[in-house]
């Protein structure tokens, strides 16, 4: 379930409010939006609007395409793990990140700093395979604001391992 609303960057007009065509659903909606224009769909502007906890936690995207209507797409578990950021805040409060998992299995996801000190551990368990939305606040361990810089998020067990960077400007 959820609401998107994409704004033009040029004047700040409301162009599109998309609303989660599976309202039942508390799969993230709008975790991730692109948009594109494509002549095989119509030729007409289209976004794809992602939500990676649905579809039993696998992930599933939306095409709204504003000739062709609306497209499912269900993700099937990745091959690889895979660490992507999607989302800074303005003024670094927060970053969201999705972890994909080819496997379920126990898992830890860690932000550090550049000198390999651990800054926040975000996430240390099971997690099924598949998609998932991992949240940084921003904040340290001990509940500080994490300064300005570049950090590093980490998510692994002992088989396998992935990095984002992630900068943080306040």
């Amino acid at each position: 379930a959820g609401r998107v609303y994409v704004f033009s960057g040029l004047c700040g007009e409301l162009l599109y409010d998309l609303v989660s065509p599976n309202v039942e659903e508390a799969g993230h909606f709008g975790a991730a939006i692109s948009g594109f224009v494509t002549e095989e769909r119509g030729g007409g502007p289209e976004l794809i609007v992602g939500a990676p906890e649905e579809w039993n936690e696998r992930g599933r995207a939306y095409v709204f395409g504003m000739v062709t209507g609306v497209d499912e797409l269900n993700v099937e578990a990745p091959q690889d793990l895979s660490l992507s950021v999607v989302g800074m805040s303005v003024g670094g409060n927060h970053a969201r990140l999705i972890l994909r998992l080819p496997s379920e299995g126990d898992v830890e996801v860690s932000v550090f700093d550049l000198l390999g000190r651990e800054v926040k551990r975000l996430h240390s368990g099971w997690l099924p395979a598949g998609a998932h939305m991992i949240t940084w606040d921003g904040l340290t361990g001990g509940g500080k604001c994490a300064g300005s810089g570049t950090y590093v998020c980490r998510a692994g067990n002992k088989k396998m391992m992935a990095v984002a960077k992630l900068v943080i400007v306040r």
